[in-house]
């Protein structure tokens, strides 16, 4: 039994270093949750993984908040998304105040030390996609299935979402076909595993715990730390803007930023572009989800109050939406479709890391000095269970020595 002590701390400290975005914070997880610690199966991390890119809302907090509903019920998620966005929240709060006493020029210069970082990070998730693609994909179609995904989201054909139902179809799809021609077999197999489950319980299953009514109220915190400052009228504002962006918008951080970008520059000119700039760059230097962009408007719109009415607001709806969906997930999962549905997302989340690994290199991968970075890393972590925390500490040290003797061959 996990404490509940011990999965705040665990998931603060991936709070403290979940620095690339959702896909990258999911290569971290697997790493940290499933490899270092063994508290979850391959299976339950894949369901995870696709769990947190098919709700709105952010991929990392998402995924979060779930495994957190799996090791420790309602309770677990909020501790586990608390926990998780806490160190975002002030680091980001600290640069947004540097920024407005200095203008944010010499902040935004710092930047270029996480370049390094951002290679780093390129690593991980390619150590990571290999990772899984050697624990996922064991036949032909499982690959197939893995490569049409990838492709198809580096050509926008279609979304995450669309991605992992298609996948799904065709897993229910392959099953059905799997079973009838194997009827006679399956059914008799069938009846002695029923009759085994109802004579002996399972002792692995991490089922969800049923909501208590002290957990359920629990769930109130948050709302009213986000409804008790609503009689303002600007923080109404801010907390209804951003709480519409948690609760609509699919496909992770990235894909809200211009949804955000249109309303606070275009609509409510609370920002200007540049400023919008600046505050996504400072988000860039925070680990943790690219949302975390939301305390830097709240804070300069309303101050203080701003940030964490703007903070809770748009990771709120990740959060209710993940307990809500998630114990009826748990109590379906044991369903033959339920698994089919599941074990065809399996080769799908490798085919969408693959794709992150794409992108995410085009974005953090700019000089001769990055590959190095990027490869270096992913060869430390494929040879050894080091923490990612430890390659982008070294990363981020290169970095800060090469910016002050930067090799001309390497630029």
């Amino acid at each position: 039994m996990i404490s509940r002590t011990r999965l705040w701390w665990t998931f603060l400290w991936l709070g403290c270093i979940g620095f690339g975005g959702g896909i990258a914070v999911l290569a971290q997880i697997y790493i940290l949750i499933v490899q270092k610690r063994g508290w979850l199966k391959e299976s339950e991390y894949w369901e995870a993984a696709a769990f947190g890119q098919s709700l709105p809302g952010s991929y990392a907090v998402n995924a979060v908040s779930y495994i957190g509903l799996r090791l420790q019920g309602t309770v677990g998620a909020i501790i586990a998304v608390i926990a998780f966005i806490l160190p975002s929240f002030f680091i980001m709060l600290g640069l947004t105040i540097l920024y407005r006493e200095l203008q944010a020029r010499q902040i935004t210069d710092l930047t270029r030390l996480f370049m390094a970082m951002n290679a780093a990070v390129v690593g991980i998730v390619l150590a990571v996609s290999i990772k899984l693609g050697r624990n996922g994909i064991k036949n032909y179609t499982q690959a197939v299935m893995a490569i049409i995904a990838c492709a198809v989201l580096l050509l926008k054909i279609l979304t995450v979402v669309e991605v992992i139902l298609a996948a799904g179809i065709i897993g229910i799809f392959l099953n059905s076909l799997k079973h009838s021609e194997d009827s006679t077999e399956s059914s008799s197999t069938n009846s002695e595993n029923v009759s085994k489950s109802q004579s002996e319980p399972s002792k692995t299953d991490k089922s969800i715990k049923p909501s208590t009514k002290t957990e359920k109220r629990l769930l109130l915190i948050p709302l009213l730390l986000l409804l008790a400052p609503l009689s303002l009228p600007l923080l109404g504002k801010i907390a209804f803007l951003f709480l519409r962006i948690g609760a609509v918008t699919f496909g992770g951080g990235f894909v809200m930023i211009p949804l955000i970008e249109q309303e606070v520059v275009k609509n409510l000119h609370w920002l200007t572009h540049q400023q919008f700039v600046d505050g996504m760059a400072l988000g860039q230097m925070t680990p943790g989800p690219v949302l975390i962009t939301a305390t830097f408007i709240g804070y300069y719109v309303a101050s203080l109050p701003g940030a964490i009415v703007a903070t809770i607001a748009v990771f709120l709806p990740s959060l209710l939406i993940t307990i809500i969906v998630g114990h009826p997930l748990e109590r379906f999962r044991t369903n033959p479709q339920v698994k089919a549905f599941l074990s065809a997302v399996t080769p799908t989340v490798v085919g969408m890391m693959g794709a992150a690994f794409v992108n995410i290199n085009q974005a953090g991968v700019h000089s001769y000095l990055g590959i190095l970075i990027a490869s270096i890393s992913c060869l430390i972590l494929l040879k050894w269970r080091i923490s990612p925390a430890l390659v982008m500490l070294g990363a981020a040290l290169l970095g800060f020595l090469l910016k002050y003797f930067p090799p001309t061959y390497l630029n």
